[in-house]
């Protein structure tokens, strides 16, 4: 799913995902600003350091989201490519598992509550 929506971020222009974000955050909901760098009919001395924080948030959001796209997918190409490199092999060969999802009552290892960590099939 993660992989699907980065594949799909990486593939649009900017503007195609800026668009859906203006019709939702600016047009639907109102709470931000649509367009402009200040807002419409106002001098640029006359608008408070606020104002153009909050004229940048949607341009801000947009190009976070197309540009962290393809760190995703380079991120997940070079983790498999180490997984089936043989450092990655020899770690699981040797009793090294992939990690188990996060649980929030288990401390992590190296903690002095954690238990005892071992990388050891059927321990905790």
């Amino acid at each position: 799913m993660i992989r699907a929506i980065a594949v799909v971020l990486a593939a649009s222009p900017g503007f195609w995902v800026a668009k859906p974000l203006v019709t939702f955050f600016a047009v639907g909901l109102g709470w931000l600003p649509a367009c402009c760098a200040t807002p419409p009919g106002q001098l640029a001395t006359e608008v408070s350091l606020a104002d153009r924080w909050r004229h940048m948030i949607l341009p801000v959001a947009t190009l976070s989201v197309v540009g962290i796209a393809p760190l995703v997918l380079h991120t997940r190409q070079s983790l498999t490519a180490f997984l089936d490199s043989p450092a990655g092999r020899h770690l699981s060969t040797h009793g090294a598992r992939r990690a188990a999802p996060f649980d929030p009552r288990r401390p992590p290892c190296g903690w002095p509550s954690a238990p005892a960590c071992s990388t050891r099939p059927g321990s905790r």
